[in-house]
């Protein structure tokens, strides 16, 4: 039951209607799968806090208290910084388009390794991910990959997954920010 979804397709305001960045998909999920999600998402979280082993603090985006905005105006503080003091060099910034629907399974359950987050709790996340299928106009279709559009646990996984990007960038001595929304 909750790993069965309805797709909507709702106009993305200020696109092209007549191409498919004209309208954005939204997962319809029951009731009770975004239950599920939501106490899924408070053990990973608890995991994350117990053992110290939070998201990067460079990551900013989908955080609880923590604002895409504010976190705007401190990267261009440290931007202003660095060129007032000649240190920056080149500056890179990426747009990752549907990142949500493209994200593997195997690269979230690998983060959640990593991240040391208990085997139950890994189990508990892959059976949720694995066998999910979508209806839209009457066909249903299987989901192999990505969190779908409206889920409470979306977000999260993808910033686990993300922050073993962000760790290699670390690991490099590599300045970096990550900063998540859908803004228009």
């Amino acid at each position: 039951m909750h790993k069965e979804m309805d797709l909507t397709i709702i106009p993305n305001t200020g696109k092209d209607l007549k191409t498919t960045d004209g309208f954005r998909p939204i997962t319809k999920i029951n009731c009770l799968g975004k239950i599920l999600e939501y106490f899924i998402s408070m053990e990973i979280e608890a995991e994350l806090s117990i053992f110290k082993n939070n998201l990067s603090d460079r990551q900013f985006g989908f955080r609880k208290g923590i604002s895409s905005e504010e976190d705007i105006l401190l990267l261009d503080n440290r931007l202003r910084h660095i060129r007032a003091n000649k240190i920056l060099r080149a500056c890179i910034a990426i747009d990752i388009k549907g990142a949500l629907d493209y994200l593997s399974h195997h690269s979230i359950i690998k983060a959640m390794k990593v991240k040391g987050i208990n085997y139950n709790l890994i189990a508990i996340v892959g059976d949720f991910l694995s066998n999910r299928s979508c209806s839209f106009m009457d066909q249903e279709r299987e989901l192999g990959r990505g969190c779908p559009q409206g889920s409470v646990l979306g977000p999260l996984l993808w910033n686990l997954a993300f922050d073993m990007f962000l760790d290699k960038l670390e690991e490099a001595g590599l300045w970096h920010w990550k900063i998540a929304n859908s803004w228009k």
